[in-house]
């Protein structure tokens, strides 16, 4: 499985692929449709993922190519809640289209969280 990854910077994009270790699936990407062209350059795609972050016009642009280059490409939006967001979005896609349970999916590192107010 190829899919795509899009979103306003490349360091999510980065963090994101170094992030998820999922057998058999290959994450590329990059910040606009440049980077869904080259995909496409390079053979199918499976699937589109595009982060929150995106202005408005440059999504709908990602999904305008997409839907006239392939046939069978699905495309799939984040929300713009943020760039910890897109990690978890990422794995829930791509866990779907592979029919596991995304929680079974591992990062390979746990991102750390400030602890609650009831263990501090």
């Amino acid at each position: 499985m190829r899919a795509v990854l899009v979103s306003a910077t490349q360091s999510v994009i980065d963090d994101v692929i170094a992030r998820l270790d999922i057998p058999d699936v290959e994450l590329s990407g990059g910040t606009g449709i440049g980077a869904v062209r080259s995909a496409f350059d390079a053979g199918a795609v499976d699937h589109v993922i595009i982060g929150g972050g995106l202005d408005l016009d440059v999504r709908l642009d990602v999904v305008r190519e997409v839907f006239q280059t392939s046939r069978s490409t699905t495309v799939h939006l984040n929300s713009p809640s943020g760039p910890a967001s897109f990690l978890p979005f990422v794995r829930a896609v791509v866990s779907g289209f592979l029919g596991q349970d995304a929680r079974l999916i591992r990062s390979r590192v746990t991102p750390w969280r400030a602890p609650s107010a009831r263990h501090r």
